[in-house]
């Protein structure tokens, strides 16, 4: 599965790679809040392209429920 996600058709592309402002590295708890602080702010409005990466199948990092 993966999990790596742009968030905005705003993503520019440059030699069939996407050019975003800022990459987030792990999908780990903390990861995930400042993805989630990057796609909206107070307004509701995204403020900037990202990608979030995550090497394994499943986000949450270390945080797992059975």
């Amino acid at each position: 599965m993966d999990v790596s996600r742009e968030t905005s058709a705003r993503s520019r592309s440059s030699g069939g790679r996407a050019i975003v402002d800022v990459a987030v590295v792990g999908g780990g708890l903390a990861g995930l809040v400042v993805a989630a602080g990057l796609e909206t702010d107070r307004t509701g409005r995204g403020q900037c392209d990202w990608l979030l990466l995550e090497a394994s199948d499943r986000l949450g990092g270390r945080l797992c429920s059975s």
